[in-house]
């Protein structure tokens, strides 16, 4: 996303997921936008490049979640079939998680 951002998955599915951004974190895109390049996702020791695109951002009010006391964006993405073998690479791994 972009150049150094780790952030912790707030909600994750075969499809997509979740995450949230303080203020100062730059994110560049809005709802609707592709995100034009693979970014890494990592889980239970495996890693995964997808690709994306933006379908919700949300702005959180100061504490409506206990670890979100400064109010900050969550960030939805869903996962698009640009690269269909790291996609499909991904729900064959979620699948074994079931």
């Amino acid at each position: 996303l972009s150049k150094g951002l780790v952030k912790d998955v707030l909600d994750l599915s075969s499809g997509g997921l979740s995450f949230i951004l303080a203020k100062k974190d730059f994110f560049p895109f809005e709802k609707g936008d592709e995100i034009p390049q693979a970014f890494e996702l990592s889980y239970q020791g495996q890693k995964f490049l997808l690709h994306a695109d933006v379908v919700q951002i949300v702005k959180i009010k100061p504490f409506v979640l206990e670890n979100v006391p400064y109010g900050d964006r969550l960030i939805s993405l869903c996962f698009t079939n640009v690269d269909q073998l790291a996609l499909k690479r991904w729900q064959s791994f979620w699948k074994s998680l079931a």
